[in-house]
């Protein structure tokens, strides 16, 4: 009967402490892995387009450099001049 509940001891504690850091530590390398490997980011490790072209010159004084700015889509006209909606009154109903 010692053995047995020795060995259920055991058990409970290696399920108890031992899982939870076998788990944490297989979790981590999955989320490492799977962040790595995502197209176009640099994980946590920062943004990959940060120093892509070299160290950037210090801008002058009173001056702020821009490093990307994303192009804007262009708009098409609206047919027939529509600006937007109009106003309409509503009455709150209870």
């Amino acid at each position: 009967m010692l053995p047995f509940l020795l060995t259920v001891l055991i058990f409970t504690l290696a399920v108890r402490y031992g899982l939870p850091l076998l788990l944490r530590w297989v979790l981590g390398r999955v989320v490492r892995q799977a962040t790595g490997n995502a197209p176009g980011s640099g994980g946590f490790r920062g943004d990959s387009r940060q120093n892509a072209g070299g160290p950037a010159a210090p801008a002058p004084d009173g001056r702020v450099r821009v490093a990307y700015v994303p192009p804007r889509p262009k708009r098409e006209p609206r047919p027939g001049g529509y600006g937007g909606g109009e106003y309409v009154e509503f009455e709150d109903v209870r």
